[in-house]
């Protein structure tokens, strides 16, 4: 058996940034690129950019792309970061001064993941050149207007980024093109032979003045002003727009020129980097911990040389008493006399893995120890955060001494006994047989040695409590234990008080109640395992309900005998069966609690289990306006599997994607196999899941937060019941989704059976020599099982096959003396199957009746000529069919 082959294109990563495409892309004219890599140099740039900035080639490859620009370096470093954090940047418009001529120009920044990094491809286009030639009305234009010159048509209709139109002197707008009907909102009829002012509103007429602007243009020859502008339907826009005035020869004026650029996405761009900026220095300037903003100075070998200090925040001169002025833009060896390489190399580090470092160090110059808490920025700029802690060191050294005296008086004490400073910052003794951790630790760090991070702000909380009242401490917390793991210790401290009522010192005993607390936790665990039961429980008998009640719902409305009235009774038998072995394995509760399901595992074309799900939920598809599309490998995929519990898995997928689709949605389910494994993929348009939730959204119990699912309840348990039922197949299932309101995708994939049992077994000794051997080749699930029932009701042995070859192989097996085929087969049409069939039947005992919903009179000569005895339609007329096969049994006879 051979899958369908499907292509799939990968994209990754290129080590060379040429190539002849690359190159194509790089030198299209009008636009200059520079590409910078992920340490900030140049790695290309066409001509241009070179044009753009005055720089040769040789200047700007393998230069820093900051250091070209001194001029723009905080600006342009927070642009760089912004991109390499994913985010395209717009550069505003900008002069730039190249052999004497001034041009403007604006761009984007936009990021390019690499192999170390994220690299920068800067663009930049000439405002004033392209605008010129494009338009011709951005710069004062003293010429005679073409009017209704083809020249003008066709300048207006080739600009379609800009709105751009014509006035004559008194403001009327004569021409209008499709740049301007995009971007104001009104069509050229609603506009042409108004006055300009006709799309301002009346909030913009008083503020705006249309006639002023009119007439500075004429008086200068150009008027130019940005801001926020309103379309047709109310929707606001920041416009750059500019009016230039048109004169003859004379200087008499023959009218305007006005092009309104829409420069929301920059307008955006620039209010974001504004306040992204805003809050930075902000946050700078409220940050407690002096803070230095520094970039690092390599040697001509690339190695750290020094340090230049850009800038220090306020904290920074109150904690070291020098002013901002007197550091920054200086370098640490101009500032300090002795500077230690270990700091440089650490910051060279920091600056080439683009990781945070945290280090203490003893600076000589000062006599002085340091914490410090560095960040990189980007390039080689980092942040570093300097904490004084000489005294803490000092305080440590004291406090380590004194351990060593203590350590002697270890007693055979089980409990640890201790004496901890009044504020409870030192530990002063540690004594006995203790069951924590690392007793060597510096007393001023027990906190973060010994307890659990969950319960260090507990721990303080009743500290800082007892010392307020001069009270017992009491409290159970979890540490750190011996043999590397978390224990549960009863800690008890008593206050010793001098002759004023102050603390002088805690006395306390530390005593280990692990095996308790491990008891009352296996009591909480049952406790969640039953709570768990009952959800699975109440979860997995809810699942057959949907089909049965809609089954009912049918029957109630079916003629009774039609085909709809035997699928829907198919349906309830087949749930109600589903059910019942639910209901029987569900109450073992030893056996759920633990996770152990028994498999019943047959030989199944998975296939068929999707299609009967499908069918099953259809109905409800309908109900909720949604679209439900089904595409089925044409080849069988046998799994060797539990048939109810893969129904039960595919079904949890189907109702996640019913319940979390919209009506007016769509759900797409993909039969297919994939090398050795079978996949069935479900796809919706529904609300999306946030890729960070998706390995949340497996776990028991787990819910989306809001919307359609709050509205759809449900015990968040499908996923997980998923995953595990399939897992215990052997397979697996994974999730995509690109976020909230992009869809989601589950992919179930199980191992095949092998080739050997994947045809069906077809035993002959089955089929008594003298009964009727019926072979029925029908799709669908439930007319097939449905049909074939009522055939053997009439003595017939009957075999299906839900697909065209597989139904050919199991001819050759069974060698039928009827063959009853659909014509509208997923693999296959019948009539090659019929055509097939004949042959292969070389004695021509074989006979073939369609079974088709094709009952036109050129369908019954199609059939005819492929090879079929007769042509019954759907639904089949029990007594013509009864009457066919009667006839071929007395034959046979």
């Amino acid at each position: 058996m051979h899958a369908p082959q499907r292509e799939v294109i990968a994209m990754s990563g290129t080590r060379t940034w040429t190539s002849p495409l690359t190159d194509l892309l790089f030198e299209d004219p009008g636009v200059g690129r520079c590409l910078v890599a992920p340490d900030g140099s140049v790695l290309r740039a066409n001509s241009e950019w070179l044009r753009s900035t005055g720089f040769t080639l040789d200047d700007v490859l393998g230069a820093d792309i900051i250091d070209l620009f001194p001029e723009t370096r905080d600006m342009a470093l927070a642009m760089h970061d912004r991109a390499r954090a994913g985010h395209r940047v717009g550069v505003s418009r900008h002069a730039q001064r190249v052999q004497g001529r001034e041009t403007w120009w604006d761009g984007m920044i936009a990021p390019v993941p690499m192999e170390h990094g994220t690299g920068l491809l800067i663009t930049a286009r000439e405002i004033t050149e392209r605008m010129v030639h494009d338009i011709g009305v951005v710069r004062p234009v003293d010429a005679a207007l073409p009017n209704d010159s083809a020249d003008l048509h066709l300048l207006m209709g080739s600009v379609k980024d800009y709105a751009l139109f014509m006035l004559d002197t008194e403001g009327r707008v004569t021409s209008w093109n499709s740049g301007a009907e995009r971007i104001k909102g009104y069509r050229a009829e609603e506009i042409v032979g108004q006055h300009f002012s006709r799309f301002y509103t009346p909030e913009d007429v008083a503020a705006r003045k249309p006639d002023a602007e009119l007439k500075a243009a004429g008086t200068t020859g150009r008027f130019e002003d940005e801001g926020w502008r309103v379309r047709k339907d109310g929707s606001r826009f920041w416009a750059n727009v500019v009016i230039s005035r048109a004169a003859d020869p004379s200087g008499r004026v023959l009218g305007f020129a006005k092009v309104t650029r829409d420069l929301s996405d920059r307008k955006r761009s620039d209010d974001e980097l504004r306040e992204s900026e805003e809050k930075f220095r902000g946050l700078f300037n409220w940050m407690g911990e002096g803070t230095q903003l520094c970039e690092l100075i390599l040697d001509e070998r690339g190695h750290p040389a020094d340090v230049l200090v850009c800038d220090v925040n306020p904290a920074y001169e109150r904690h070291s008493g020098i002013r901002r002025e007197q550091v920054v833009g200086r370098r640490i060896k101009e500032i300090l006399p002795v500077v230690e390489q270990a700091w440089l190399d650490r910051y060279g580090e920091l600056v080439r893995t683009g990781t945070t470092s945290h280090f203490e160090e003893y600076n000589a110059s000062l006599g002085k120890w340091f914490e410090v808490f560095a960040s990189p920025m980007g390039g080689k700029r980092f942040a570093a955060v300097f904490s004084d802690i000489t005294e803490r060191k000092r305080t440590e050294e004291a406090l380590r001494e004194s351990e060593d005296r203590f350590r002697a008086l270890v007693t055979a004490s089980s409990d640890v006994v201790y004496r901890m400073s009044p504020d409870w910052s030192e530990m002063r003794q540690l004594q006995g047989r203790s069951f924590i951790a690392d007793t060597e630790a510096p007393s001023g760090a027990w906190l973060q040695k010994y307890i659990h991070p969950d319960d260090q702000a507990r721990v303080m909380a009743a500290i800082r409590e007892a010392i307020r009242t001069k009270s017992i401490f009491e409290l159970e917390h979890r540490v750190l234990r011996v043999d590397g793991s978390l224990g549960w210790t009863f800690s008890r401290a008593i206050p010793r008080l001098d002759t004023n009522g102050e603390i002088v010192e805690w006395f306390g005993a530390a005593s280990d109640v692990t095996e308790r607390k491990d008891a009352e936790n296996d009591l909480r665990e049952a406790d969640r395992r039953k709570t768990e039961f009952l959800a699975v429980l109440s979860h997995e008998l809810r699942n057959p309900l949907a089909p049965i009640r809609n089954s009912i719902y049918l029957l109630e409305r079916a003629a009774p005998g039609s085909e709809q009235a035997a699928r829907a009774k198919a349906v309830v038998r087949r749930q109600t069966e589903h059910l019942t072995r639910l209901v029987d394995e569900l109450l073992d509760v030893t056996r759920i609690s633990r996770g152990k399901i028994d498999l019943h595992r047959t030989r199944v074309d998975v296939r068929d289990i999707v299609r009967q799900n499908c069918d099953d939920l259809h109905s409800l598809f309908e109900q909720g306006e949604i679209e439900m599309r089904l595409d089925l490998t044409f080849a069988p995929l046998w799994v060797d599997a539990d048939a109810t519990r893969i129904t039960q898995a595919i079904g949890n997928l189907l109702q996640n994607a019913l319940k979390f689709t919209p009506p007016g949605g769509k759900v797409v389910v993909d039969v297919a196999g994939r090398d050795d494994r079978a996949e069935i993929t479900v796809r919706d348009t529904g609300v999306g899941i946030e890729p960070g939730d998706l390995d949340r959204m497996f776990e028991p119990f787990a819910q989306a937060d809001q919307g359609l699912a709050r509205t759809q309840g449900g015990l968040g348990l499908g996923l997980a019941l998923t995953r595990g039922l399939v897992e215990l197949h052997g397979g697996s299932v994974r999730g995509h989704s690109k976020g909230k309101g992009s869809g989601s995708e589950f992919i179930v994939s199980l191992p095949l059976a092998p080739a050997s049992a994947a045809r069906p077994a077809v035993s002959l000794e089955a089929c008594d020599a003298a009964t009727l051997v019926v072979l029925l080749i029908e799709d669908n699930v439930d007319a097939a099982q449905s049909l074939a029932e009522i055939v053997e009701l009439q003595g017939y042995t009957v075999r299906i096959a839900y697909d065209g070859k597989t139904g050919i192989m199991m001819a050759n097996d069974l060698k039928p003396d009827v063959v009853l085929c659909d014509i509208g087969l997923p693999d296959m049409n019948g009539y090659d199957v019929a055509r097939e069939l004949r042959r292969r039947d070389a004695h021509g005992g074989m006979r073939l009746f369609a079974i088709t919903g094709y009952a036109q009179p050129e369908d019954k000569q199609r059939a005819t000529e492929a090879g079929f005895d007769a042509h019954v339609p759907k639904p089949p007329p029990l007594d013509e069919l009864n009457k066919l096969l009667a006839e071929v049994a007395r034959n046979k006879g």
